[in-house]
C-alpha cells in the first residue's frame, strides 16, 4: 500500500487503504478488467525494499502472528507478500496463528495469545508482525505495550484506539473500506432503500458492523451474524424478503462453508442486489469494492526492513475518525484525496496525504 507520510522527528502509525476494484457476477456484466472471483493478485515492486534490504543483517528473525488460520485466503495473500520481501533480504519469517475466526470465546483467544507469547519469549524474534484485530487485542496490548521488541500491526479494522495505540514500540496500518461508496452504487439498481448485512459471527465482523453504524451512520434494517453454513443459507433466504440491498461481508468463521453449493444457492435464491468489500467474496455478489490484501503484506514487509535497518517504529501521533494527522498540536485534520489507480486499471484507489509530507 502506498501512503505518503511525514516524520518531522516523530514516529507514528499510518492509515491507508488498498486498491479497490469493482466487479459484477459473470451472469450480468464485468465492470473492471479483473476476472470476477479471481483472488490472484499481482505482486507490485515493493517501495524502497531493495535499499532497506542492503542494510539489514542476514538471518534476522521475524514472527508473523496471524489472527486467523492457515487456509484463510486473505491471510495467504498477506503472508505471501511479506515473505517474498523478507526472504529476499535473507530474513527468516515464522508464522503462528490465533485462529480467531473459529475460536470465539475470550478464554480460547487469551490462551492462544499466551501460547504465542511463549513462542516469542523462547524464539526471540527481532520483530513481530501482528495481523488483524485479535493479535492486537489479545497479544500486543496485554503483553508488549511499550516494550523493547518492535511490532508492526496490519489489518486492524477502522480504529486502532480500542487497543491503546500508539505505543512507542509499535507502528502499523489501519484497514478501511469503501462501504458507503458501495452502498451508494448499489442503490442505483435496488428496488428500495432497506439495507441488510450478512456475515460470520466473529470479532472483526461485529466490530466492523458497529463501526458502520456508530461512526459512518449507516442504518441497517437487518444485520445477521451466523456460525454455520446452514445458518448462512437460511439467513440469506430471509434477507431476500426483508431488505432491498444486501452487504455480504465475509464468510470467514462460518463452519461447513461449501463454495460450489454457495454459488448455486445464490444463483437460485437471489432476488435483490448484493455487494461486498471482501476480495474472496466477489464471486458471490453483484458488485464489489474489494481490497487488495497483497498490499497489506507488502506494507508489513517493507516496514519491517526499514525498522531492522534503523528506522524507528512508532511514537506520538493522533487520529480523527480513520484519517491520521501526525502532529498532535495541529487541530486541523489531515485530508483524504482520491486518484485513479493506473496499475492494472483496477478502479479508484484511495490514499491519504499528510500535510507537510
Amino acid at each position: 500500500m502506498r501512503s505518503q507520510t511525514r516524520t518531522g522527528g516523530r514516529d507514528f502509525y499510518t492509515v491507508t487503504a488498498g486498491i479497490f476494484f469493482i466487479t459484477l457476477l459473470p451472469i450480468l456484466l464485468t465492470v473492471c478488467s479483473g476476472r470476477t472471483g479471481d483472488t490472484g493478485q499481482s505482486a507490485p515492486t515493493a517501495p524502497d525494499s531493495e535499499a532497506a534490504a542492503e542494510v539489514v543483517s542476514a538471518r534476522r528473525r521475524i514472527l508473523y502472528v496471524d489472527s486467523y488460520h492457515a487456509e484463510y485466503e486473505a491471510s495467504i495473500m498477506r503472508q505471501g507478500a511479506a515473505r517474498e520481501i523478507l526472504e529476499a533480504a535473507d530474513i527468516e519469517m515464522r508464522v503462528v496463528y490465533l485462529d480467531a475466526k473459529r475460536k470465539r470465546s475470550d478464554d480460547d483467544l487469551k490462551a492462544a495469545a499466551l501460547r504465542v507469547k511463549g513462542i516469542i519469549d523462547s524464539w526471540q524474534p527481532d520483530l513481530v508482525i501482528a495481523a488483524e484485530d485479535a493479535a492486537s487485542k489479545y497479544l500486543v496490548m496485554p503483553y508488549f505495550r511499550n516494550r523493547d521488541l518492535p511490532f508492526i500491526f496490519i489489518g486492524v479494522n477502522w480504529d486502532a484506539g480500542p487497543y491503546g495505540y500508539p505505543y512507542r514500540n509499535v507502528t502499523g496500518q489501519v484497514e478501511i473500506e469503501l462501504i458507503k461508496e458501495l452502498i451508494s452504487e448499489l442503490r442505483k439498481y435496488a428496488r428500495g432503500n432497506r439495507l441488510g448485512i450478512l456475515c460470520g459471527n466473529t470479532l472483526t465482523d461485529r466490530k466492523t458492523v458497529e463501526y458502520y453504524k456508530n461512526i459512518l451512520e449507516i442504518n441497517f434494517n437487518r444485520a445477521m451474524f451466523v456460525n454455520t453454513f446452514e445458518d448462512w443459507q437460511r439467513a440469506y433466504s430471509i434477507l431476500q424478503n426483508e431488505v432491498d440491498i444486501l452487504i455480504v461481508r465475509n464468510n470467514a468463521g462460518i463452519t461447513g462453508w461449501e463454495e460450489t453449493l454457495a454459488r448455486s444457492y445464490i444463483l437460485d435464491k437471489t432476488r435483490i442486489v448484493t455487494g461486498t468489500v471482501i476480495m474472496h467474496i466477489v464471486q458471490y455478489v453483484l458488485l464489489s469494492y474489494a481490497k487488495i490484501d497483497y498490499e497489506m503484506g507488502e506494507y508489513a514487509g517493507v516496514t519491517a526492513l526499514r525498522i531492522l535497518s534503523g528506522t524507528p517504529g512508532s511514537g506520538p501521533g493522533c487520529y480523527r475518525d480513520f484519517i491520521f494527522d501526525c502532529d498532535p498540536d495541529d487541530p486541523a485534520p489531515a485530508q483524504a484525496h482520491y486518484r485513479l489507480n493506473r496499475h492494472g486499471s483496477r478502479g479508484p484507489r484511495p490514499y491519504y496525504r499528510y500535510r507537510g509530507a
